[in-house]
């Protein structure tokens, strides 16, 4: 599957989504990079549960994601992962748009 990372997130008026950037203190429009980098990240109260080697996979993925240029292939079981972390720790509108972007 392809991860277009560089597709940016929107309103629903079709406007872009931003915010604030901590590294430069300035205002950023979401990508779907963000959004994935950051769910993979991001701790959740169920991560206990998972091994040292899953929580190596997921930095990975989130490194390898991070670093990419361009859209990038990534398997089926990484797409569950990325859409699964995304609905746990984000709001409707962006689940809304990550749905949308990874079909």
């Amino acid at each position: 599957m392809k991860l277009k990372i560089l597709e940016a997130l929107k309103a629903m008026g079709g406007e872009p989504l931003m915010d604030l950037d901590r590294a430069t203190n300035k205002q950023i429009q979401l990508t779907l990079r963000h959004i994935c980098v950051e769910a993979l990240l991001r701790p959740l109260d169920t991560d206990v549960q998972l091994s040292v080697m899953q929580k190596f996979q997921m930095g990975e993925l989130a490194h390898k994601i991070y670093n990419a240029t361009e859209e990038m292939d990534i398997t089926p079981e990484e797409a569950v992962l990325i859409k699964e972390r995304v609905g746990k720790s984000f709001p409707v509108l962006i689940v809304w748009n990550v749905s949308k972007l990874m079909g």
